[in-house]
C-alpha cells in the first residue's frame, strides 16, 4: 500500500515537475497568507499538514531513521503540533479574518 502511494507520488512529480513545484509553491504561499491573516485557519492547518507530511515523505521520512539519507522526525512532530495547536485554540476566530469569515450563529 505504501509503495503504490510512493510510486504514484513519484510518478506524478517526475511527470510533470514544473507543474508540481509551482503548484507546491502557490500553496505554501496561500498557507502562510491565510495563516498570517487569520483566515480560513482550520483549512490552513490542515493543508499545513498534509505539506508537512508530504515533504517528509519525500526527503526519506519512511526510508529509515537511521543512515545517511534519515530525516529528524522531531521537526516532522513540532510543525504536525504546531499546526493542531492552532486548530485547537481556534486561532484565527479572536484576531483574525475567522471572525467575519464564519457566519453568525442564531440565538448565540
Amino acid at each position: 500500500m505504501i509503495a503504490t502511494w510512493f510510486a504514484w507520488w513519484l510518478h506524478v512529480a517526475q511527470l510533470h515537475t514544473q507543474a508540481f513545484v509551482a503548484t507546491t509553491l502557490l500553496l505554501e504561499i496561500c498557507l502562510g497568507i491565510c495563516l498570517i491573516c487569520g483566515a480560513l485557519t482550520t483549512l490552513s492547518c490542515l493543508m499545513g499538514m498534509f505539506l508537512t507530511a508530504l515533504g517528509c515523505m519525500g526527503a526519506g521520512l519512511l526510508a529509515g531513521f537511521f543512515g545517511q539519507v534519515s530525516l529528524d522526525v522531531g521537526v516532522l512532530v513540532v510543525f504536525l503540533l504546531a499546526f493542531l495547536g492552532l486548530i485547537l485554540s481556534r486561532a484565527g476566530q479572536y484576531a483574525g479574518l475567522d471572525r467575519w469569515l464564519r457566519p453568525a450563529r442564531l440565538g448565540l
